[in-house]
């Protein structure tokens, strides 16, 4: 299923397939396009690409491999869910508070990489029943901090090997999150910005 670029993109239902591909703004007009693109439903497919200019997700992304790039304003509301063996998400305000997960018997790839982050109780998680996963996320704001409300949960852990998690900004990160990378044998936790809390 192909959304062709420029038209506008809001799904209340369930759309399946092996690929959906969504570009719902002009490349040129990127970061000045307005229209509202949402999913409200449920997304399914092994290779699930949405490219928006700002973007609601409310409901369900489904997948193996789900790449989302937003250059506005990226809202996860509490309901939504995105799951996949890899998830990449590029997007400029990123806002968060519903499920993020890559879990299975060794532990997915998360990556987020925001012009500005911020987890009001949202849930990234990357867990194994063997070996945890990799939780990438990092801002570039160099006004606003990294921050992760104490509701938030950031999850690589395992069995046998925790996984890494790295959490990356210029400026400072203000985490107050449960952060989990423990298994027999622990993972790491990477945090080099200026100040931790």
């Amino acid at each position: 299923a192909i959304v062709p670029e420029n038209s506008l993109f809001e799904n209340w239902g369930e759309i399946e397939g092996r690929s959906l591909a969504v570009a719902a703004f002009s490349q040129e007009d990127a970061l000045t396009d307005q229209r509202h693109t949402a999913n409200y439903g449920r997304l399914s497919a092994d290779t699930i690409q949405i490219g928006a200019a700002k973007f609601d997700n409310s409901g369900a992304i489904v997948g193996k491999n789900i790449s989302l790039f937003v250059p506005g304003v990226y809202i996860d509301t509490e309901s939504s869910s995105v799951a996949g063996e890899e998830i990449k998400i590029a997007a400029g305000n990123y806002f968060a508070s519903g499920t993020t997960s890559a879990v299975g018997k060794f532990g997915g790839r998360i990556e987020i990489d925001a012009e500005q982050f911020t987890s009001m109780a949202a849930t990234f998680d990357a867990s194994g029943q063997f070996d945890g996963g990799t939780i990438r996320i990092s801002s570039a704001s160099l006004q606003h901090p990294l921050y992760l409300n104490a509701h938030t949960i950031v999850d690589v852990s395992a069995a046998e090997q925790g996984g890494v998690v790295e959490i990356l900004s210029p400026l400072s990160v203000a985490s107050f999150a449960t952060i989990r990378c423990d298994g027999q044998a622990d993972g790491i936790l990477n945090v080099p910005s200026s100040f931790a809390y």
